[in-house]
């Protein structure tokens, strides 16, 4: 498979899953994880994907839910002991 065409498969997946793992992309593509990395290098400079720590993810998703990276996170109250602090 030639290189513009991997990478035109590759970024359709993403445009499908909108985050994947290297290993995920390299086996729907049929290529090594290495081969992935730089076809995510070239893709990365077209500025719609964004390569992230062992994977890639879409610049700008198509659907309106959150993505995981853009949820904020939430404080829980702090729980109360369940038993009494030892004797002195």
């Amino acid at each position: 498979m030639q290189p513009e065409e991997r990478q035109h498969r590759i970024a359709e997946f993403l445009q499908k899953v909108e985050f994947a793992a290297l290993e995920e992309i390299a086996r729907q593509v049929g290529a090594s994880v290495s081969t992935i990395r730089r076809d995510l290098d070239v893709l990365e400079g077209g500025g719609n994907i964004q390569r992230t720590h062992g994977g890639a993810r879409v610049v700008n998703p198509r659907t309106d839910e959150f993505t995981f990276t853009a949820r904020t996170p939430i404080s829980l109250p702090k729980r109360k002991p369940s038993a009494a602090p030892p004797p002195d």
